[in-house]
Parts: structure tokens; C-alpha cells; sequence
């Protein structure tokens, strides 16, 4: 009777499991679908209303609507198509630092207000996007948003000698923390204390798939397989975790003896109250 209510609870558990797994995975593809189609049609209805002086031109010569709404909206949408096919062509040929592609680039930079704009995320774009990832130098956990979470960032560059210099640290990093699931829309970019920082068993693939995927592609290894890092990593957290407890107790234990000694006074009638005192002076002189 136990091996039979045994196994159903295993097999109600990887139904669950089943089917919270099939849920993240739908939203983690939805999600990005939707978001894609909305700005898709915010973008199709700003090129159909582009279109709109030229499709007037041809009514005005052929004397008739020529067009419908829908079949408007479906030659903005194959030319849209076509100017990002037309773009993606001409950037697979900027390596070379020529052409329509390294032109349009230095003009867009060049425009007042949106050059700033455009060459960081231009750049942000090649980083995440180049498949050497020599950019990004480690994965790394740091302490943030908030304290007890944890984030994914990356090891970018030495810190720089003017920041260290106006911290109280000797030992600094500098680390890059994208935005899921888009890191190219933006991130934070943080000078960390060493101690603030920790080693994570992943390569920059690896980390850059968990972003992307808000976390859905993280930690495909089987399971046991825990290297020396990770050991560490999870040893340090437990520390921490203990002297965080330790001190929660202490802090608990104190406020106790504080409550009970304060209720104590105010249970005492006043001749007891002094008598105690005057025993506690006692037992000081003593």
C-alpha cells in the first residue's frame, strides 16, 4: 500500500512539474512574440501613413481608389520587411569599415541627440552579439538589486584608477549588468568591492543564453556535477548566511531581555520597584 501511495505522489509531483516547466517555457516564447507584434504594428502603421502621399499621387492619376485599407497595411508591412532585410544585407558587410553600411553608421552617429544613442546601443549590439565574446572576460554573481539577491554580470575591464581612488577599497571590480530578456536596451555598469563579489561556474555563452532567456536556459549541467567554484561560491554564501542568522538571534535575543525587562517595571508596584533598584545598587557596590 506505501509503494503504491508512493508512487503516485512521484508521479503527481512530475506532473506538476510537467506542467509548471511547460508554462515557463510558453511564456518565455510568448512573451517576446507579443512584445515583437506590437512594435511590428506600431512600426506598419507608421510606414502606411508614410505611404499615404504616394498612394493619393496614383488615385489622383488613375481617378479611382485604388487601394483598400488592408491591402495598404500589407505593402507596408512587405516593405518594412524588405528595409530590414535591406539593413541586415549592408551590416554583414561593415567588417570591412566601407560601403553603404559603414556610411549609414557614420551618419547616424553623427545626427545631434540621437548619435549618442545610436552608437551605444550600436556598440552594446556587437558585444553581446560578437560569437568570440572577448568582451565580456567572466560571469560573475554580484549582491544586487537588493541585499540576499543575486544578479548575473560580467567582468568588462580593470577599474579604473580614479574610481578606486575615491573608495575606501583596495580591491575592485568593474562589472556589466544587462537587462533581461534584451540586454541591448540597456544595464548597469558598477565598480564592486572584491569581497562583494562572486565566482559562478559559467561560461559567457552560458550567461549570455540565461539573460537572453530570462533565466529559463540557466543551469542545464546534470545534476552531482559540481565543480571546485561552484563548492566555493556556495561555501561563502553559507557563511554568510550563518553570521546573517547569528547576528538575527542576537538582535532577537536582545530585544527579548529589553521587552521583559520593561514589562517587569511595569508589572512592579512603586515600593518594589525601588527595593529592586536599590538591591541592584547594592549588588554594584558590592
Amino acid at each position: 500500500m506505501s509503494s503504491i501511495l508512493d508512487g503516485s505522489l512521484s508521479a503527481d509531483r512530475s506532473a506538476r512539474e510537467y506542467v509548471r516547466q511547460a508554462f515557463v517555457t510558453g511564456t518565455a516564447v510568448v512573451i517576446p512574440t507579443i512584445v515583437t507584434l506590437a512594435v511590428l504594428g506600431v512600426v506598419v502603421n507608421v510606414v502606411s501613413q508614410t505611404l499615404n502621399p504616394v498612394v493619393d499621387v496614383f488615385e489622383s492619376l488613375f481617378g479611382r481608389n485604388i487601394t483598400s485599407e488592408f491591402v495598404l497595411k500589407l505593402i507596408a508591412l512587405v516593405t518594412l520587411l524588405a528595409l530590414i532585410f535591406v539593413i541586415g544585407a549592408f551590416a554583414e558587410r561593415r567588417p570591412d569599415r566601407s560601403g553603404i553600411g559603414y556610411l549609414f553608421d557614420t551618419a547616424m552617429t553623427r545626427l545631434p541627440g540621437v548619435g549618442s544613442i545610436y552608437q551605444g546601443v550600436d556598440e552594446m549590439s556587437d558585444l553581446l552579439l560578437d560569437s568570440d565574446t572577448e568582451s565580456f572576460r567572466e560571469v560573475k554573481l554580484v549582491e544586487f538589486p537588493t541585499e540576499g539577491s543575486y544578479s548575473l554580470a560580467f567582468l568588462t575591464a580593470e577599474t579604473p584608477d580614479v574610481v578606486g581612488d575615491a573608495t575606501p577599497h583596495d580591491d575592485m571590480q568593474t562589472l556589466f549588468l544587462p537587462m533581461a530578456p534584451n540586454p541591448v536596451m540597456g544595464g548597469y555598469v558598477i565598480h564592486v568591492s572584491d569581497d562583494r563579489v562572486y565566482d559562478v561556474d559559467m561560461t559567457v555563452e552560458e550567461g549570455i543564453q540565461s539573460i537572453v532567456t530570462s533565466g529559463v536556459a540557466t543551469g542545464n549541467r546534470e545534476r552531482g556535477d559540481v565543480t571546485e567554484g561552484m563548492r566555493d561560491r556556495l561555501d561563502r554564501m553559507l557563511d554568510d548566511t550563518v553570521v546573517k542568522l547569528d547576528q538575527v538571534a542576537t538582535d532577537a535575543s536582545d530585544h527579548l531581555d529589553d521587552t521583559l525587562a520593561d514589562a517587569t517595571d511595569r508589572n512592579l508596584s512603586e515600593p518594589s520597584r525601588r527595593a529592586r533598584e536599590n538591591a541592584l545598587e547594592d549588588d554594584d557596590a558590592k
